[in-house]
């Protein structure tokens, strides 16, 4: 009889989440891997089979949750003001470590990328998922059908080299010049309220 879970998954999920987005799939060896997750290495085994299922449910982890960053509804902000919060990383604290992680799936398509064809392409599709978030952003904020699929597509370009960047060292004010100027161009292509005057 297998021995009864005796942690809290979810918990030892987020902190492998964490690990992973830090370090990378091959930069969380598996002893390192469970230290930080605080469970043995049988509990692992009968909670996540093996470190590659563990990844993938971290990266469906991470997408939803990075999905429902740009679906809430905060109370007063456009959605053109939803994206520009999210593309500056506003939904973080000021000083939070993750703002010089990256983005965990725009990290895994940069390091799978003809290592692991499985792993890059399931990091791609929920790379599309975001990006239909943002379709659907576009759309709520007036944006001509015909036109949101390529704005989307602008947007998440700009996404991925953000986090890139910001992977390695660009500074939160230049990023932030980035997406001032990105959101500058936005509104002034589309027929968009800017946020002044929404």
């Amino acid at each position: 009889m297998a021995r009864p879970i005796t942690f809290d998954r979810n918990i030892a999920r987020d902190r492998a989440l964490r690990f992973f987005w830090r370090r990378g799939y091959q930069g969380a060896g598996l002893s390192d891997l469970l230290a930080e997750m605080k469970i043995g290495r049988s509990s692992f085994y009968a909670a996540f089979g093996d470190k590659r299922r563990l990844f993938l449910e971290c990266l469906d982890h991470f997408a939803v949750n990075t999905v429902s960053i740009l679906r809430g509804s905060e109370r007063g902000l456009t959605p053109i003001e939803r994206l520009r919060r999210f593309l500056g990383q506003e939904t973080l604290p000021p000083m939070a470590e993750e703002r010089g992680w990256g983005c965990m799936l725009v990290n895994t398509v940069v390091e799978m990328a003809r290592i692991d064809d499985d792993l890059h392409d399931h990091a791609i599709c929920r790379l599309e998922e975001i990006r239909s978030a943002m379709t659907d952003l576009l759309l709520e904020a007036g944006c001509h059908p015909g036109d949101s699929e390529d704005y989307s597509g602008f947007l998440m370009l700009m996404n991925k080299g953000l986090r890139v960047a910001g992977r390695q060292g660009l500074s939160l004010e230049s990023q932030g010049r980035q997406v001032s100027l990105t959101f500058a161009m936005l509104e002034s292509a589309l027929p968009i309220p800017s946020p002044i005057e929404a």
